[in-house]
């Protein structure tokens, strides 16, 4: 609990509970209204109950509950939503029963093997017209699902027909990985289709929600952003690749063209390297992900901390509205702008030594501090805030970091230590770093 004027604020995910809402209850995530694993229902339908029933003779394949180790279990599943890929059957979740790391109060997801349905492809309908972007993983298009008259985006991915056993294994693999990980900013995905044509090649499509603004990356240059929008939108993405490292996987190519970004302002995490997987070896040759690669990617010798690599020049970016600089020869990255704000903390995200990395759980508790400062400490003593121009609400939002910043960056040093550094691994100064160019390998990353 970090206090500051008098106002509170938690850094923990504890919330406060009603006696009609107890933490570690479970859970439905409806991904169209009214609707849930693909059937309609009234919301006083939606019980346990009632889905127990529903649901009673339904065979987990492939999946061994964490708790009492049953294989193949009949029933409901529950995921647990914290503890990386922890399955629980109807049997341990009545008992109450737990294992491992599982504590009674995390949430828990109910899951149901058809919870991603195939798509008819004649009920998707787009056209080239309706093209939005795409490149070596596919194109993206504007487009209808009739049955539902809702406008989505689908991703289409050709594959040849010598390709096509092989790509369709790992299309089918990827989705039952993803069909799981849900949450408010990450890219919902509605289901696929699949379209075989006349020369035995295959068309896989991947059917997601539609986000009206496009990539952040067009929002950064087609739009003036306050910074306070910001620190949201950068909390927004934090929070997605937080839940991504709870259920053990890596995104591997977190970048502003990756983020989506909706009407309202709200991004998303989107490509959850499904593409990625089907072509391997773009990975390596591709300019793309070369752009905000770190060093050990090139050794394949990763792990999670290379999303947070990632994030730090993406944060870096939304914040200068500046990209960072890219030499194809020796594989140089240069930060050619310094954000006018939480540079330190882009500067460890960009660390070459990934151990200093901070977690994305601490990068999303640290941008929530900050919106959340912003939001007691200006914004409710300021009512006509949104009337300002973007101008004004930039100057309020610097004079409100200048004097929250160090306050709050000893307070959650507290919660979150930083990692002991060795000499061959301290980082300079930022006065140092200025004029310092670090190699690994062949490979650069310099700041200014």
């Amino acid at each position: 609990m970090m206090t500051q004027n008098g106002i509170e604020f938690n850094v923990t995910d504890k919330r406060k509970e009603g006696r009609q809402h107890r933490s570690g209850h479970p859970m439905a995530h409806y991904k169209l209204p009214n609707e849930l694993f693909g059937v309609k229902y009234d919301d006083s339908d939606v019980t346990l109950k009632n889905l127990q029933q529903k649901y009673a003779d339904e065979i987990n394949e492939d999946i061994t509950c964490d708790v009492c180790l049953q294989e193949r279990f009949k029933g409901l599943r529950f995921k647990c939503d914290t503890c990386p890929n922890y399955d629980i059957c109807q049997q341990c979740m009545d008992s109450e029963k737990t294992s491992k790391n599982h504590k009674l109060d995390h949430p828990v997801i109910v899951i149901t093997n058809n919870y991603l349905p195939q798509i008819d492809r004649n009920d998707i309908e787009f056209k080239e017209e309706d093209f939005l972007g795409g490149g070596a993983f596919g194109k993206v298009y504007k487009a209808k699902w009739l049955s539902k008259k809702l406008t989505v985006a689908c991703k289409v991915i050709h594959a040849k027909a010598e390709q096509v056993r092989r790509l369709a294994l790992d299309f089918l693999k990827e989705l039952a990985a993803f069909k799981e990980l849900s949450g408010a900013f990450i890219l919902k995905i509605y289901g696929y289709a699949i379209q075989k044509l006349q020369n035995d090649d295959l068309i896989f499509m991947l059917i997601t929600e539609y986000m009206d603004k496009g990539s952040l990356s067009s929002v950064i240059y087609k739009e003036d952003i306050s910074l306070r929008r910001k620190i949201e939108m950068a909390a927004n993405i934090a929070s997605g690749m937080r839940k991504i490292h709870q259920h053990g996987m890596i995104h591997r190519d977190i970048k502003p063209d990756n983020i989506l970004v909706s009407s309202n302002y709200t991004a998303k995490i989107g490509d959850m390297g499904i593409a990625r997987m089907m072509h391997p070896d773009v990975a390596l040759t591709h300019i793309g992900p070369q752009l905000f690669m770190p060093p050990e990617f090139y050794r394949n010798d990763y792990d999670q901390k290379l999303d947070i690599y990632t994030f730090g020049l993406t944060l870096n970016e939304l914040f200068t509205e500046t990209k960072h600089k890219f030499n194809m020869g020796n594989g140089e990255k240069t930060l050619t702008k310094q954000s006018p704000i939480l540079s330190e903390l882009i500067a460890r995200c960009i660390d070459s030594d990934p151990s200093q990395r901070p977690t994305a759980y601490e990068l999303e508790k640290s941008l929530e501090v900050y919106d959340r400062g912003f939001n007691e400490l200006v914004l409710k003593r300021h009512l006509s805030y949104i009337t300002w121009s973007n101008e004004k609400k930039n100057k309020a939002f610097m004079q409100f970091y200048e004097q929250f910043h160090s306050y709050a960056k000893n307070e959650l040093e507290k919660i979150f230590p930083l990692p002991q550094k060795t000499k061959a691994t301290a980082t300079p100064t930022a006065a140092q770093r200025t004029q310092t160019t670090v190699q690994h390998n062949n490979l650069f990353c310099k700041t200014h």
